[in-house]
């Protein structure tokens, strides 16, 4: 999947799951329909069910992304905090 969608701005791939994002509104439509295309020519779908289209904020492998950057989510920040003191060096 890197593969297919390598040198497309704003496209980060994890295994099988794609994240798309552009400074503007028409960059983003730009870079949807450029990794569509690119899926389209290898032969491979999407799953309408599962798919978000031109969300605002999404939370993706456990961190909540939006236009005011990337944050750790709170559970995961909860663990940290309630994690014990090391008792050793």
């Amino acid at each position: 999947m890197e593969k297919i969608l390598a040198g497309i701005p704003r496209v980060r791939v994890m295994l099988d799951d794609i994240i798309v994002t552009g400074d503007t509104f028409d960059d983003h439509l730009k870079n949807v329909r450029t990794v569509l295309d690119r899926l389209l020519s290898a032969g491979l779908r999407t799953q309408k069910a599962k798919c978000k289209w031109f969300q605002e904020e999404v939370l993706y492998l456990g961190h909540r992304i939006s236009k005011e950057g990337i944050q750790p989510t709170a559970q995961h920040l909860k663990a940290i905090q309630d994690m014990p003191a090391p008792t050793s060096i």
